[in-house]
C-alpha cells in the first residue's frame, strides 16, 4: 500500500529530530523569518492583507456557527415520529384577538415631533 503525502512528511519530521536535536528550534526561527509585520508594508499592501484575514476570519466564524447549531439538543415541539419531521404548531388566535381600534394604529405609526435636541 502506497503512503500518503502527510506520511512521507511526518517520517521525514521525525529522521531530522533523530538526526539533529535542534532541529526544531532551527525550524521554528526559519519559519519566523518569513513572516514580514505589517508596519512595515505599504498601505495597499495593508489593506489587501486585512481584507483577507477578514474573509478567513468570516468563513471561520461561520464554520463555527454551524457547528454549534448541529450540536445543540432538540428543541421540545419537533415530533421526530412523524415522516414530515413538521413542527408541532401553537393553537391560533383568534380573530377578535387582533383587533385593533383606529387609535391604536395611529398610535404605532406618529411621526416623531421636530424640535430642540437635549444636550448629553
Amino acid at each position: 500500500m502506497t503512503k500518503s503525502r502527510a506520511e512521507y512528511q511526518r517520517e521525514y519530521r521525525e529522521r531530522k529530530k533523530k538526526k539533529d536535536p535542534n532541529y526544531l528550534n532551527s525550524e521554528r526561527i526559519r519559519a519566523k523569518g518569513n513572516r514580514v509585520s505589517i508596519s512595515k508594508t505599504s498601505k495597499r499592501e495593508q489593506s489587501a492583507i486585512r481584507h483577507r484575514n477578514k474573509e478567513y476570519s468570516k468563513r471561520y466564524r461561520a464554520k463555527l456557527k454551524i457547528k454549534s447549531t448541529l450540536n445543540k439538543p432538540i428543541k421540545p415541539g419537533i415530533d421526530l415520529r412523524t415522516s414530515s419531521n413538521s413542527i408541532k404548531t401553537m393553537p391560533r388566535k383568534s380573530k377578535s384577538d387582533n383587533v385593533t381600534t383606529e387609535n391604536d394604529s395611529k398610535a404605532q405609526f406618529q411621526k416623531k415631533k421636530s424640535g430642540q435636541k437635549k444636550k448629553v
